[in-house]
């Protein structure tokens, strides 16, 4: 009886050993085609954004003027030297108005004179303009010192918001204290 099913069990190994090795070629198959679409949609992407990158510059060099907005690189990254401008935008505001720290929203930024903010502008303008428009920070688009930068006061909300401005999420904090109600409940008190 144990020859038997150990003979049956060879020869059904037998049958379906070509098979098995049709299925592991095939899956080797569609694993080299599947690297070999993803290596080739990396190589277009890595295309696309150098001649983006080409374009970015091209244009920079090209434009009568920027703003504090300006990035040598066609997608916005942060720098180590952003950060040095947001110490400034908030001294400058704290100069001007009684409020030290910069609210997010235009409800502050609207109880401002036109006078402040032009104020404003020109200190941030004048300080990017010395300090952070040099050839060691933006060695792709850099110009002379015959470079207009503009006084935008939005540019610098915008900058403010989106390069210092840190804003705690209140969800947040509301899904981990709920988080920490129902380990507390289900945890401590046992049903």
């Amino acid at each position: 009886m144990n020859i038997t099913i150990t003979f049956i069990i060879l020869l059904l190994a037998l049958l379906f050993s070509p098979l098995e090795a049709k299925c592991r070629s095939r899956c080797r198959e569609r694993r080299r085609q599947q690297y070999a679409i993803r290596a080739a949609r990396a190589q277009a992407e890595k295309a696309r954004a150098q001649a983006a990158q080409e374009k970015h510059i091209e244009d920079s060099r090209t434009s009568a003027s920027i703003s504090i907005l300006h990035s040598d690189y066609y997608y916005r990254i942060k720098a180590p030297f952003y950060k040095s401008l947001c110490s400034v935008i908030e001294n400058s505001f704290s100069l001007q108005t009684d409020k030290p720290v910069l609210e997010r929203g235009a409800k502050f930024t609207q109880i401002l004179s036109q006078d402040v903010k032009d104020i404003i502008s020109k200190n941030v303008t004048n300080w990017y303009t010395v300090k952070i428009y040099t050839k060691e920070n933006f060695p792709n688009t850099y110009r002379d010192n015959n470079m207009n930068i503009t006084r935008n006061f939005d540019d610098i909300i915008q900058y403010y918001t989106e390069q210092c401005y840190v804003e705690t999420s209140f969800l947040f904090e509301i899904c981990l204290l709920l988080a920490t109600l129902l380990f507390g409940v289900f945890f401590l008190f046992p049903f």
